[in-house]
């Protein structure tokens, strides 16, 4: 999968967080994205998941614009498993899972999915 960021600002109030980053990774290739804490890592990867609206900027996956894409397709496009989930029950490995698979199932959960 390809991912182009164009000049991607993202600001929490009046604070720029991301000031026209620009960047494109390959298909195929390994990305890694590296920096001290506070430096925009988390806040960058949720603008690409669709989880913050940019302040500025575009996002395209294989060359199509995150922005004119539902969300429901986007969410086949885009996956996010944050560092911490905030669950008030235990969630099992299989729940875990299922709940990235969702974009792609029905109601029902079939065999296939499991």
């Amino acid at each position: 999968m390809k991912i182009t960021v164009e000049n991607l600002t993202q600001k929490y109030g009046s604070h720029t967080v991301l000031d026209e980053v620009s960047f494109t990774t390959e298909s195929g290739k390994v990305t890694a994205l590296l920096g001290p804490n506070g430096s925009g890592k988390s806040t960058l990867i949720k603008t690409i998941a669709d989880i913050l609206p940019p302040a500025g900027g575009r996002i395209l996956v294989n060359d199509r614009d995150i922005a004119e894409v539902s969300k429901s397709e986007r969410a086949k496009m885009i996956g996010y498993v944050p560092q911490y989930f905030h669950y008030t029950s235990f969630t099992s490995v299989l729940d875990t899972v299922l709940i990235g698979r969702r974009p792609y199932m029905s109601w029902s959960v079939s065999d296939e999915d499991l």
